[in-house]
């Protein structure tokens, strides 16, 4: 685990990879905390890894990550 990430938006996409083309598997709702795996960033969103094959997107406010 390399820190924590919280919602800040409702409806945010959980995706099967780092990407909006990966395939919609949940949505994670406004306050919910996650741990995070890891995260990558593909110079529009950073990615964070929630689970096997769970990541969300963050476009600078949708979240807010703690690293440890």
């Amino acid at each position: 685990m390399v820190g924590t990430v919280t919602v800040n938006v409702s409806g945010l996409n959980i995706r099967s990879s780092a990407s909006t083309a990966g395939e919609k598997v949940g949505t994670a709702e406004s306050g919910k905390s996650y741990d995070v795996l890891s995260t990558s960033n593909d110079g529009t969103y950073t990615w964070y890894q929630i689970g096997e094959n769970q990541y969300i997107a963050d476009n600078g406010s949708w979240c807010t990550y703690r690293a440890n």
